[in-house]
This record gives C-alpha cells, structure tokens and sequence, in this order.
C-alpha cells in the first residue's frame, strides 16, 4: 500500500507523519482492514450516502473514510455515526460554527495546550496532549478549548491514513483542584458528542504530575463517566513513567523526548488551523437537511437536548 499524506497544507504533513509499514500493517490488523475491504466498503457508504435525500453531498471522503475506520467496518455503525455527526453540528454552533483562529482562540489555545504527536506509538496509537498553561481561571474557557480540540480533531480525520485508538495525556503540572474540576465538567458535558457523533476509539487517559487533588476530582466524576472512560485512567506523578512507557522518540522535549516541545507544537497547530479555515467554512455547510429526514429516523440522531449529562449534574459548576 502507498502511504499518503492526505493533507493540503505543508504544515500538517510535517505535525502529522504517516506511518511506517510495520506501524500501518498493525493498525490494520486492529480495525479489521485490507486495501480490498477497504475499496469495497467506501463503495458501499458511498453509494449509500449518494441515495440519502437528506445527506450532504459536498462531503470530505476522508472525513467519511476515518468514520469507517473508527467504526471497524461496521457499515451499520458508521452510517449510524456519520447520521448523527451530520444532524448535530446545527445544534452546536459553539463548537462548529465561526472557526477561526481570532485573538481570543490564540489567547485560549495558549492557556490550554491541546494537540497530538507527530508519531504514532508502537501499536498504532496516536497521542493526544492536554496542558492547562494558565493559573488564573478567569482566563481559561474550557467551552473554547474543547472548541479548539473538536477543530483539531476534524483536520486529523483529513487524514488519508489510518490510526488504532487514541491515548490522551493530561499534564496537571499547573492544574488546581478547581481546574480539574471545571476542565471535566466541560468534557463530561460533551462526551456524548465524542461518543455518538464521532468514531472515536480511546484506549488510555495518562494524568501526569496528579498530585492528590487531582485524584480527588477524578474520583469524584468518576460514578458519572462511562464505564469504559471511568476505567481508562492511568496516573503518573512524573514524566519518567510515560518515557518508560511510550519511549522517548514519540514524546515532547518537556517530557525528556525528541518530539519539540509544547509550545513549538502548539505554534505548528495554531499555524494549521489557520491554514484550513477555508475548509472549516466549508464544513459548516455539510450538515443534514432536517426537512427532508425520513420521520422515523428523527428519534435515532442526538440533539442539544439529548447530548450531555444526565439529572442535576448538568448544572453543576465549580466556582
């Protein structure tokens, strides 16, 4: 199999390196793919797509393409998935809606670093860093950063290649209680997006530096989290534990790695945001036509009411 880039901008080829063969042949043997299975589905969803009055038609094959992948192959989840994605982005405009790189992004998106390493681990895996850098939390909107991370996150499903599963990594080196908290809530409150809306597999949250407050918050949302996120957690009181585990070639320089460091790599992805806001203002327009969504398919997708947290825990804010 040739390997590709799948990206327009320079800048994204050299944050995003495609993966070797041994790391390619692992990735697809875990999602249950071979370049023939893989031709055969897209023809399958594609035509699909086509024959849906109510879908989009003006959308990314490799957007489309990394939902089959996160779905292994499972046509029925995918186009579950891809429904669902398409008929909610219209209820969140907050997260969808007017991405651009203005001075309040950049301003947030260096108070809270969120990006992924350029390499993959050995398994396939691609890392997800996320860094509160500011103590003031007047000046951090967590609301913002996941817009941020939703913005990240749809460019590296440009990607023509595959990945396994995701691991996010939580530095908690400047992070309150009162952070954590906030940062979680924020999360929990769109977790039914990630989950529903987008064929995300995550494998391992890593909570590095955690001292005991930490903890204490992640225990707390704990009872509220999906089984499958609340057993997830791995904590860390250092780096040295995730250069043991990960390897130094794949992680930043502030962790001891050869990867660059957290601010180069947060310069590289505001740098490349900025580079597709044309196809962000052009991915606002693929979305679901609701008037003409068959009536019984109208109870399967998820809107603003439906995404979220359950009971009281909705208004649950930490001041």
């Amino acid at each position: 199999m040739v390997l590709k880039t799948g990206f327009a901008c320079e800048s994204t080829q050299c944050s995003m390196m495609a993966p070797c063969e041994n790391h390619l042949e692992i990735i697809r043997n875990d999602i249950g793919e071979n370049e023939a299975r893989l031709e055969n589905s897209e023809v399958i969803l594609f035509k699909w797509i086509d024959c849906q009055q109510h879908f989009p038609k003006n959308y990314d094959k490799n957007f489309v393409r990394n939902f089959l992948r996160g779905s292994k192959h499972d046509m029925e989840r995918t186009k579950q998935r891809l429904e669902t994605h398409f008929a909610t982005k219209s209820s969140f405009p907050g997260i969808f809606k007017n991405r651009i790189v203005d001075q309040e992004l950049v301003d947030i998106f260096n108070a809270v670093n969120i990006f992924p390493l350029p390499k993959l681990t050995k398994d396939g895996h691609r890392l997800l860093v996320f860094k509160i850098q500011e103590n003031d939390l007047k000046k951090i909107d967590f609301n913002l950063s996941l817009k941020i991370f939703f913005m990240i996150y749809d460019v590296l499903l440009k990607n023509y290649n595959p990945v396994a599963k995701e691991i996010a990594i939580f530095d908690c080196e400047h992070s309150s209680s009162v952070h954590i908290m906030n940062a979680l809530i924020s999360i929990r409150n769109h977790m039914q997006l990630l989950r529903q809306c987008y064929a995300i597999r995550l494998k391992e949250i890593h909570v590095v530096k955690a001292h005991s407050a930490v903890e204490k918050s992640v225990a707390f949302l704990k009872p509220v989290l999906h089984a499958k996120i609340r057993n997830s957690f791995i904590f860390h009181q250092d780096a040295n534990s995730l250069v043991d585990r990960f390897g130094e070639d794949i992680l930043p320089s502030n962790y001891g790695g050869k990867c660059k460091s957290f601010s180069e790599l947060t310069e590289d992805w505001l740098e490349i945001l900025r580079e597709n806001e044309g196809w962000f203002r052009e991915q606002e327009q693929v979305e679901i036509d609701s008037s003409m969504m068959p009536r019984e398919k109208m109870s399967c997708v998820y809107f603003e009411d439906q995404i979220g947290t359950e009971g009281s825990f909705r208004k649950l804010e930490i001041d």
